[in-house]
């Protein structure tokens, strides 16, 4: 920007006076920290901020419904990628409200016609890129391919705003609740890692000699147990411990009241 002098900052010099201000207390850290990231932030790859291809959940529009609703009740995504068979043959996204906003297993039979456009971009396109795209096809997320149509990740202005905001919260380390309560009972929180709870209860468990794998959540192990779409006051019994859903978010599973009992 130009100056009262018409004097032109380049990014270096840029750089040089947001250094100077913080040093003299002009900016506070964290604002420093977000101004620098923007400088970068634009010539990044959209490789360096998507969701890898192993990570995500997608639906398949030739899968039976009934695996699909398991899946939407096991995970908590605000959308889904649509595709046929495989990744690759991808066809388009749903968000997770469209699904839920309704009867969940009537929106599960039509997802071909709920569906929605799904941008595609490549691994070497730069972040300012696909935020013009974003802005000129109202339509704020990408499957990236690379230069044979494969899928290599996923990428939403969600992962671009984290990158924006980068380092400065970086080093608060989210932990899911369990809060202990007088009677020994604790009310945790359903989408925590299972074997993060399970690891956290002090609790010895051989996987494949238990049958564990698969289990992504304690509501996805919940709901496995159960059988049917979960209600409150639920229960289930494993191990020595009485597991009740005690609050529901919509179809999913938002907290459990896990209580030892005696054998």
């Amino acid at each position: 920007p130009a100056g009262e002098h018409g004097d032109i900052h380049t990014e270096e010099e840029l750089r040089v006076i947001i250094a100077e201000s913080h040093e003299g207390g002009v900016l506070e850290e964290t604002e420093r920290s977000l101004i620098q990231n923007v400088f970068s932030l634009g010539d990044r790859q959209v490789s360096s901020l998507m969701t890898p291809r192993n990570e995500i959940v997608w639906l398949d529009l030739n899968a039976h419904p009934d695996d699909n609703k398991k899946k939407v009740l096991e995970t908590r995504h605000t959308l889904y990628p649509l595709a046929k068979d495989s990744i690759d043959e991808v066809v388009g996204f749903i968000y997770s409200k469209d699904l839920l906003s309704d009867n969940l297993d009537e929106m599960i039979h039509r997802l071909p016609s709920l569906q929605r456009k799904m941008l595609l971009v490549t691994l070497h396109n730069r972040t300012y890129q696909v935020l013009d795209q974003f802005r000129r096809e109202k339509v704020y997320q990408a499957m990236v391919v690379d230069e044979f149509g494969s899928v290599k990740g996923i990428i939403t202005i969600n992962d671009i705003v984290d990158a924006l905001v980068g380092n400065i919260s970086e080093n608060d380390e989210f932990e899911y609740a369990i809060d202990v309560r007088e009677d020994g009972s604790m009310l945790v929180d359903a989408q925590i890692p299972f074997f993060e709870f399970v690891e956290r209860v002090n609790m010895e468990v051989d996987t494949a000699k238990d049958n564990l794998t698969g289990y992504v959540t304690l509501g996805g192990f919940i709901l496995e147990k159960l059988g049917k779409i979960p209600r409150k006051g639920d229960r289930v019994k494993w191990r020595n411990m009485r597991i009740e859903v005690a609050e529901m978010d919509q179809l999913r599973i938002n907290k459990v009241l896990v209580t030892p009992v005696t054998v």
